[in-house]
């Protein structure tokens, strides 16, 4: 029997490990869950993030599925299907993946008897879809490409924008689509995966309150990127970073400075007020404390390839590009 793999796309920032792990606080054992995260960076922040608690997760790193490292996505879902049997597989993507080409992998006659694409999940930040995602040719694909389309952060943006992104999504995508509106990316996971029917959960926080417009901070984000947009990877760089440690003032003053040349970053910080989880996304500059334990601070930009000399130059305090 194929195992059925959802593959959960979406540009930088707009959700994607926030679903996954609250998919995985409603699961119980009575389903068996096994899922691939794909970073661009060599430092991984996302499968540290994502709760393991029983499940088993496979991290692919340095590059993107969907063009550069498609044979070792095919050898991790062979091995998930063979040891672990699950009853489906989730595959986070990079921000900047073409979920086309990777589902495109599992009609290899290695892979079509061991899995195959149930839906392809695209994950879209409502902030950055108001200002200037219309005008991406990689979001525009993510959600040409997807079955269903999860219009995330809505509490973000103004109601008058609303109407708007729905009209300009119905128009692009015909009306054909599914789409759910959320916050922190929380619905009735039961609605998309069919194999969580049936089963008893708790649904209690399903559905969080969403944020008001002055509980988070804004930032423009960048209108143009590299000619190599359409190419996977190509017109990014991650620049990975480490420190001993770091304070809360030095990060908060280098995003504030340099946020409109940063398109994403994340890490998992050691400060003095005890571990943290750090998000830059189009929400802004976020912390939330992280109860592991850390032996240094971790931190991954994803900038446009133009402004790298410009990042690595103003770092914070502490903090040095490099390989973990």
């Amino acid at each position: 029997m194929k195992t059925p793999v959802y593959t959960i796309s979406g540009f930088l920032g707009a959700g994607k490990t926030t679903f996954v792990n609250g998919l995985l606080a409603q699961l119980t054992g009575n389903v068996n869950v096994a899922i691939i995260v794909n970073e661009l960076g060599e430092i991984n922040i996302d499968g540290r993030i994502i709760e393991k608690k029983d499940y088993w997760l496979q991290e692919i790193t340095q590059g993107c599925i969907c063009c550069t490292l498609r044979a070792e996505l095919a050898d991790a879902l062979i091995s998930i299907v063979e040891d672990n049997a699950p009853d489906f597989i989730l595959v986070e993507t990079t921000g900047v993946a073409r979920p086309k080409q990777i589902v495109s992998e599992f009609h290899l006659k290695r892979l079509s008897e061991k899995v195959f694409s149930k839906q392809i999940i695209c994950f879209l930040d409502a902030v950055v879809y108001a200002r200037v995602g219309h005008k991406m040719p990689i979001i525009n694909l993510q959600v040409e490409e997807a079955d269903v389309i999860i219009l995330n952060k809505i509490d973000l943006v103004g109601q008058e924008d609303l109407p708007l992104i729905r009209d300009r999504l119905k128009a692009f995508t015909g009306g054909n689509k599914t789409v759910y509106e959320t916050c922190y990316g929380k619905i009735e996971y039961k609605e998309i995966f069919s194999e969580m029917r049936g089963v008893q959960m708790p649904i209690k926080d399903v559905l969080p309150k969403c944020l008001s417009e002055d509980e988070f901070f804004q930032t423009e984000f960048p209108m143009q990127h590299g000619h190599g947009f359409l190419n996977s990877t190509e017109g990014f760089a991650t620049i990975s970073l480490e420190a001993a440690a770091t304070t809360h003032d030095a990060l908060k003053t280098f995003f504030n400075k340099h946020q409109k040349k940063i398109i994403r970053a994340k890490g998992l910080l050691k400060t003095k007020s005890g571990n943290k989880i750090l998000q830059f996304s189009s929400s802004g500059l976020q912390m939330e404390d992280f109860n592991k334990d850390l032996t240094k601070s971790e931190l991954v930009l994803i900038v446009k390839d133009e402004d790298r000399g410009t990042i690595e130059n103003a770092l914070p305090h502490g903090f040095f590009a490099g390989s973990p």
